[in-house]
Parts: structure tokens; sequence; C-alpha cells
């Protein structure tokens, strides 16, 4: 007859050793519930139809395997077309092939071969369009599907972005993801120096903006017809406060009535007056004022964190067309004859000797 012999029972030695970047998780049934911390999230641009680059840094309390997918949802009112996004990352190659997959409002990432390492933050950024119109910033969620060895996936909570609330392009809180003003001119005024035919003639315009207007951005004046001012690519133009253009000098179109103007080094604050002049040649005839026009575009370009150099964005918010307020004010005795392009023929209204 064969007897079992007993065995005493003993404490088995939980393993200490690190697992996902978690201390002392190797031991059995060491559970721990992921958690992100979802750093911060800012935008470049808050004017309407621009190219916003959206930057976003994100950590998680363990390592993430590779082929987990992270999403970030939230982006409503752009104009970003879905389908396939290119992303950069600092640490780079975060992501596999560098692009995610951009549906209705969300982007979706796939971790790369390396995995996320746990505690390290990382910085995500990718470009949108923003939509035509103004609207409030939206808030924007990360999510996780978390990859693991086995059958089963392990479920991440989301929990939702912290966002910037700096100031940007002059915009309050402009810096809030999706936050969209559209760009207008707060206050226009034209007014010339001299009504007098074929006379030189000092045109003068008086603009200010509710946005920045960054360096490279080009504005345009049309309706300026009729002048004997011949083309000149780089014609003076003097601003005050001073230099607030580059080379000091617009490019000049007889035939169109337009001069096109790239703002300087320095750009163009919101909300302060900026005062432009420049000589045409009044027409040789007699003629009624011009309604001028003013429009401008405004260059969309950012720092990009991730690769650490500028970048330009593929769309620049516009200005609508609008028609700038001419003067009312009399020029040579003459009542309204500020008013741009206003031409008269000097005569004398007596004569005897």
């Amino acid at each position: 007859q064969l007897h079992p012999s007993p065995v005493a029972a003993s404490e088995m030695t939980s393993a200490t050793e690190t697992v996902l970047g978690i201390d002392n998780a190797a031991g059995p049934f060491v559970v721990f519930e992921l958690e992100w911390d979802a750093n911060g999230i800012k935008q470049s641009s808050p004017l309407a139809a621009a190219s916003n680059l959206i930057t976003v840094t994100i950590s998680a309390a363990a390592d993430i395997y590779a082929s987990s997918n992270i999403t970030l949802s939230g982006f409503s009112g752009t104009q970003t077309a879905d389908g396939p996004l290119a992303v950069t990352s600092s640490p780079s190659g975060a992501f596999q092939g560098d692009v995610g997959a951009w549906s209705s409002g969300t982007l979706t990432l796939q971790v790369a071969s390396g995995g996320l390492i746990a505690e390290t933050s990382y910085i995500v950024t990718f470009w949108l369009q923003n939509a035509n119109s103004a609207q409030d910033p939206v808030t924007v969620t990360l999510a996780c599907s978390l990859a693991t060895p086995g059958t089963f996936s392990s479920p991440v909570a989301s929990v939702d972005f912290i966002p910037s609330t700096a100031e940007v392009a002059g915009v309050t809180s402009g810096a809030s993801p999706l936050k969209i003003v559209v760009p207008i001119w707060d206050a226009l005024l034209i007014a010339q120096s001299t009504p007098l035919t074929s006379a030189s003639n000092l045109i003068t315009i008086t603009l200010s903006s509710n946005v920045d207007l960054t360096k490279d951005s080009n504005i345009t004046l049309s309706g300026l017809n009729g002048t004997l001012l011949p083309d000149d690519p780089s014609h003076p133009v003097t601003s005050n406060p001073a230099d607030k253009f580059l080379t000091g000098a617009g490019v000049w179109n007889m035939d169109d009535g337009t001069l096109g103007l790239t703002v300087g080094a320095d750009g163009l604050a919101h909300e302060t007056s900026y005062v432009v002049s420049f000589w045409v040649r009044n027409p040789a005839d007699e003629q009624d004022a011009s309604d001028v026009n003013i429009s401008a575009t405004v260059r969309s370009a950012a720092y990009n964190a991730a690769t650490a150099a500028d970048e330009d964005g593929a769309n620049h918010a516009i200005f609508p067309e609008e028609l700038v307020t001419a003067s009312t004010e009399s020029r040579l005795g003459i009542a309204g004859s500020a008013a741009p392009l206003t031409v008269i023929q000097a005569a004398f209204t007596s004569k005897a000797i």
C-alpha cells in the first residue's frame, strides 16, 4: 500500500522585479490601473480657415505596449478631411509610420515597436485646418486601447486634456484647442492730400484689426484706378509706427489700381492703429472718388516643439475684402475732396483785367 509523504507548506517569495515600468509589479496578482497624465494641449492659430498646429503632451504611469491604440477625440470644427494624417513626436518615432488615422474629429495613433516608456513625456504634433466660422474652444479627450501579450486587452480610463489659455495672435485664450475667431478690420479710413488733376497725391490709410498680422502676411489695396503712376514692383511706402512693411515698399499695378504690401518682421499688433502712406499721380481728367477696398491673408506658421523647427502651414487666414471708409474732409477749400482719387480741374471762376 502506498502512502503519500506530507510536505510542509511554505510561503513563496514574491518577485520584486519591475514590470512595465512599475516597481515591484512582478508579484502574483499585483494589479495596477493605468493612468494617463494629459499634461497639456495647445494650438498655434485661432484664425478662421488657417492651418493650425496642434501640440499635445502626454505621459503614462506605466509602459505602453507596442500596437496599443491611443485616440485623441473632440476636435469638432475643422476642415481637415478624413484619412491618414502626418504626426511628429518627441522622442521621435513613437507612433507607427509617423501617421495617424483621422476621422470625424478623432485622431487614432498606434504605438510603434519600441512602446512608450513610463513617466516619460511625449510631445505629439499635427496640422489641422480651422473652420471658416467662429467657435468656442473644444474639450479634447485622451483614451487608450492597451495591447497586451495575452488574449485580453486592459481597459484604460479616458482623461480630458488640460488646455492652454495663453493669448495667441492677439486673441484671449487663443491657444485653447479650436477656439476660432474671424479676422476683421476694426477701423479703416482713407484720405488724399490733393484733388488736382495730374498732381502728385499722397494717399493715407489708417487701419487696425482684431487680430495680429504676422511677418510675411499680405495686405492688398484695390480700387485705386485712373492714376498716372506707372507699374512699380518696389513703390515706396511709409508707415507710422515706422518700418512695418518689408523693404519699405509695395507692389503697384497701375491698370489694376492695386497696391500689395508685405508685413515686416515685427508684424502688426491687434487693436493698434497703423497709418500707411504712399504717393500716386492723379488722373489728367476729372473723376469722382474711387471705392477703395482692402483684403489680407495672414501667414500660418508655427514652431514645432516635436521637431524644434519653424514650419509653414498650407492654408492662410483671410480677411474678407472690405470697403475702406473715405474721408469727408475738405482739401483746398473743396468740400469732400479728401476722398481718394476725387479729381478736379483747377480753373479761375472769374476773369477780369
